[in-house]
């Protein structure tokens, strides 16, 4: 028996439900981190959340880039018309791995931030 394969309208239109969630999760988590109250931290803007507190801010406005490049990667790869592929496949590359990236750094955010959470209740 096997298995049927995926045509290539198919594949366009499953790219194109990924690059929807992928728009309307970094709208919203542009738009949480636009109402976090935040602190200035050697002169550079940071959420005074629990997250990012006790971490670099390179590592926030790393985070923050790479949410832009998402949004953006998506954005255009939405927008692009069927006639220029590889721009598009482009984009949905770097979108994908830029949302990636945002996952990754926000796991390592919030395992650092409650490891030092861990240490401050539970002194040695």
């Amino acid at each position: 028996m096997t298995s049927p394969k995926l045509s290539s309208i198919s594949i366009a239109s499953q790219q194109q439900n990924v690059m929807k969630f992928v728009l309307s999760i970094c709208f919203i988590a542009a738009t949480i981190l636009s109402i976090l109250p935040c602190e200035y931290r050697d002169g550079n803007r940071i959420p005074s959340t629990i997250i990012f507190r006790q971490l670099p801010s390179i590592i926030f406005h790393a985070f923050a880039l790479l949410l832009v490049l998402a949004f953006t990667g998506s954005f255009i790869s939405l927008m692009i018309e069927d006639d220029t592929e590889i721009v598009r496949q482009i984009c949905w590359y770097i979108s994908v791995t830029s949302m990636a990236a945002v996952g990754s750094i926000l796991a390592y955010s919030i395992s650092s931030s409650s490891l030092n959470w861990v240490s401050y209740v539970m002194p040695e």
